[in-house]
C-alpha cells in the first residue's frame, strides 16, 4: 500500500514540474495552418515606458482567421477577432503600453476557424525609461467645450472628451490594417445616458466603421470608454474620422471626437549617387545584386461566394516574398519565395473600395528592394451604401413589434417587420408576413454593414428562437418597405425584454 502512495506522489510531483513548462510553451501548430508576420515595429527597435506601441501584423489562412493574440514575455496581453466573419487575410494594429524597462519578447499568434494556431511571429524590443512616464488616461482634453442641449424633462445633455486610450492622433498605420479606436468620455450634462444612446459618424472618412456604436449607460458625472472598430484605407494619405454623441431621442450633443491616422506610401529604394572610381576595382569587390525579377502573368478571378484569387508567375530566384499593391500601396505581404498566389473575400474591401476601380499589382521583394510591378489587374468595387432611413436602438417587450423602415416600436401592425413573442414557452424573434431575413454564422460587436447585408442570402420567412438567438447575433432583413436592414442583438434581459440595435438603408428603386 505504501508503495502505491509513493508512486502516486512521484507522478503528482512530475505533473507539477511539467505544468509551468506546458503553460509557457503553446502547442506547436500542425502544418498547413495559419501564418502571421509582424509588419511593425522592427526587431530590435527601442520603445519607451508608457508610450503606446502599435504592433501591426498580417495573418492569413484558407479557413479564415478568428482571432489574433498579442503575447509579451509568454503572457497573452490582448486577443482581437475580426470585426466581421472570418476573413482569409486579416491585418490588425494592436496597442501595447510597456510598463518597465528591459528587453521583452513580443509575439503574435493567429488562430483559424479550427482554432489551429500559427507559428508565432516574434521580435525583441528594448524598453527604456522616458523623460517622464506618460499615462494615456491622464492626457488633458483637446476638444473645445460645446453648449448644453436640453433633453427630455428639462435636464441637460453634454459630453466632454477626456482621453484617447488607443491610436493617438497621427498614428501611422499600414494599408488595410484593422484597429480599435477608443475614447474616454465624460457625461458632463445632468441627464443620465440610458439605453439607446449612441456615438455616430458625423464627417470625414468613415474608415470602414459602422455608422454608429452603442454607448453603455452612463450616469451624469460618470465616464465611459467608447470603442469603434475601424480599418485603415489602402490609399496613402492623411485621414480623419469625426464622431459625436446622439441621444435616444435623436439629439446630437457634446464634443466631436475623432480618429486621425496616416497611411504611408510604399517605401522603395532610392539609388545613392557614388563617385566614379579612379582605379580599377580589386577582384575581391563584388557588385551588389540588383532587385529581384518582376513577376508576370498576373490574373484575377472570382469564385462562387465572392472569393477573389490572384495568381502570378514567379520569375525570380532570390526574393523573400511578394507585396500585393493596391494603387501602389501595400495591401498584403506574402512571405516566402514559393508562393505564386493570394486570395481574399470580395466583401473584405467592399466598403473601402466602394464606387472605385483599384489597380492591383504584385512586386517581388528582398529586404527593402522591390522588383518592377507586374501587369495590373483591376478590381471594381461595388456601389457605396445608400442613405440611411432609420437607425438606433430599440427595446421590445413580449408582444411588441419593430418597424425597421421607421424605427417605430409598438403593437404589431401591418408595417412592422419584427415581433417579439413566446409561443409555447420559447422566445422567438419573428419576421412579419412578406419579410425575408438571414442570420449570420457569427456574432459581431456592432450592427452589420450594408455590404455584409447586401451580400447575405435572405431566404427565411419565419423567425429565430433562443438559444439560437444570442447576444451579438447579426441579422439582415428585406423590409416591407423595400429597404435593407441590419440588426444586432444587444441584450436579452431576465424579464424577457430584448434590446436591438439596427440600421435601415434606402434601397427602394
Amino acid at each position: 500500500m505504501s508503495d502505491k502512495k509513493s508512486l502516486f506522489k512521484l507522478v503528482l510531483f512530475g505533473i507539477l514540474l511539467l505544468a509551468p513548462v506546458i503553460a509557457c510553451n503553446p502547442p506547436t501548430p500542425a502544418s498547413g495552418g495559419p501564418t502571421v508576420n509582424i509588419v511593425s515595429p522592427i526587431d530590435g527597435a527601442t520603445v519607451t515606458v508608457g508610450q503606446q506601441v502599435l504592433v501591426q501584423s498580417s495573418a492569413s489562412d484558407e479557413q479564415g482567421i478568428v482571432r489574433v493574440d498579442l503575447v509579451v514575455n509568454a503572457v497573452v496581453v490582448r486577443s482581437d477577432p475580426p470585426v466581421e466573419g472570418t476573413p482569409t487575410t486579416f491585418a490588425i494594429a494592436q496597442p501595447w503600453f510597456p510598463e518597465t524597462p528591459g528587453d521583452v519578447v513580443l509575439q503574435v499568434v493567429a488562430y483559424n476557424a479550427s482554432n489551429q494556431p500559427s507559428p508565432a511571429a516574434s521580435i525583441t524590443l528594448h524598453v527604456v525609461e522616458g523623460a517622464a512616464g506618460v499615462d494615456p488616461t491622464s492626457v488633458p482634453p483637446t476638444s473645445t467645450p460645446v453648449p448644453d442641449v436640453t433633453g427630455e424633462g428639462g435636464c441637460t445633455l453634454n459630453a466632454t472628451y477626456t482621453a484617447d486610450l488607443s491610436i493617438p492622433d497621427g498614428s501611422v498605420l499600414q494599408p488595410g490594417v484593422s484597429f480599435l479606436k477608443t475614447w474616454r468620455m465624460l457625461n458632463s450634462g445632468t441627464c443620465d445616458w440610458g439605453t439607446g444612446f449612441t456615438l455616430v459618424f458625423v464627417g470625414g472618412s468613415q474608415l470602414g466603421a459602422p455608422a454608429s456604436v452603442i454607448v453603455p449607460p452612463t450616469a451624469s458625472g460618470g465616464t465611459v470608454d467608447i470603442s469603434v472598430p475601424m480599418v485603415a484605407p489602402v490609399t496613402p494619405g492623411n485621414y480623419k474620422s469625426n464622431w459625436r454623441m446622439l441621444s435616444d431621442g435623436g439629439q446630437a450633443f457634446g464634443s466631436t471626437v475623432w480618429a486621425s491616422i496616416v497611411v504611408p506610401a510604399p517605401v522603395t529604394d532610392t539609388p545613392v549617387a557614388t563617385s566614379t572610381p579612379t582605379s580599377t576595382p580589386t577582384p575581391e569587390i563584388t557588385a551588389t545584386p540588383g532587385p529581384p525579377a518582376a513577376p508576370t502573368n498576373l490574373t484575377m478571378s472570382t469564385s462562387t461566394g465572392g472569393f477573389v484569387s490572384l495568381v502570378w508567375t514567379d520569375n525570380a530566384s532570390d526574393e523573400q516574398g511578394f507585396h500585393i499593391l493596391a494603387d501602389g500601396a501595400i495591401l498584403h505581404t506574402v512571405v516566402g519565395a514559393d508562393n505564386t498566389g493570394w486570395g481574399f473575400n470580395y466583401s473584405d474591401y467592399a466598403d473601402v473600395w466602394c464606387d472605385k476601380t483599384v489597380d492591383l499589382t504584385v512586386v517581388a521583394y528582398r529586404g527593402a528592394v522591390w522588383s518592377a510591378p507586374s501587369n495590373a489587374v483591376q478590381y471594381v468595387g461595388p456601389p457605396c451604401p445608400p442613405s440611411i432611413v432609420a437607425q438606433g436602438s430599440a427595446t421590445l417587450v413580449l408582444g411588441e413589434s419593430l418597424d425597421l423602415d421607421t424605427g417605430t416600436v409598438g403593437p404589431l401592425s401591418g408595417d412592422a417587420e419584427l415581433l417579439w413573442q413566446k409561443p409555447g414557452g420559447t422566445l422567438f424573434l419573428r419576421a412579419a408576413s412578406g419579410v425575408s431575413f438571414g442570420v449570420a454564422g457569427a456574432v459581431g460587436p456592432s450592427v452589420p454593414s450594408y455590404t455584409f447585408c447586401d451580400s447575405m442570402t435572405k431566404s427565411s420567412t419565419g423567425g429565430v428562437s433562443v438559444p439560437t438567438l444570442t447576444v451579438g447575433t447579426l441579422l439582415c432583413y428585406n423590409t416591407t418597405g423595400g429597404n435593407l436592414a441590419g440588426i444586432r442583438v444587444d441584450e436579452i434581459q431576465a424579464d424577457e425584454d430584448i434590446v436591438l440595435s439596427f440600421v435601415t438603408w434606402d434601397t427602394t428603386p
